[in-house]
């Protein structure tokens, strides 16, 4: 997962807590980048859903 999101133009690959979910970051290819995280995946017996999310960049606010 970490090469295909790489490769496909991602900043970085992490892996969050003990593992059940990755991500990535990027400032263009999302889609693109999701989508080669979802086939290496596949190609390894495994089933994936992906989600594009944005950065918070304003922190912690009070309502």
């Amino acid at each position: 997962m970490k090469n295909a999101a790489l490769n496909a133009g991602a900043l970085s690959f992490n892996i969050s807590g003990a593992g059940p979910t990755v991500f990535a970051f990027a400032v263009k290819n999302e889609k693109e980048i999701a989508e080669a995280m979802q086939k290496a995946f596949e190609k390894n017996g495994q089933t994936a859903t992906s989600e594009i999310m944005t950065v918070e960049n304003n922190g912690a606010a009070r309502l």
